[in-house]
């Protein structure tokens, strides 16, 4: 495993890279054992047509949906297609489900303005 350390804006993002396992199975399994089984997660997508995310957004909640019962899926049709779109979409996800104990994002600029919502509330 790799770690990456990445600042921006006070807000910290630690990325993980995992080898030899399915890229689709890598984050939802991780999600999932984090979450200890159970839990309500948000995924907020990129760009509808993008093909590499929209395969990584499917993949993780396909895996979430059919191998994680204890999983709740409560926002997967959102759309944040740079970081400032990222941040407000999260931020309003994040007042639409405040119970929410999981994330999902799949590229850069979505994982960074969902970190940026969630170091707002004091989640992060």
């Amino acid at each position: 495993m790799v770690e990456l350390k990445h600042e921006a804006d006070g807000a910290v993002a630690k990325i993980r890279k995992l080898a030899a396992v399915h890229p689709h199975d890598v984050a939802p399994r991780t999600l999932t054992d984090l979450l200890g089984g159970k839990g309500q997660v948000i995924v907020l997508r990129y760009q509808e047509g993008s093909a590499s995310t929209t395969a990584r957004e499917a993949g993780c909640l396909d895996v979430l949906r059919t191998r994680f019962p204890g999983i709740t899926v409560v926002s997967d049709n959102q759309y944040a297609p740079n970081l400032e779109k990222a941040r407000a979409t999260a931020d309003a996800l994040l007042l639409r489900h405040p119970d929410v104990t999981g994330v999902f994002c799949p590229n850069e600029s979505t994982t960074h303005g969902m970190l940026l919502a969630l170091d707002a509330i004091g989640k992060a």
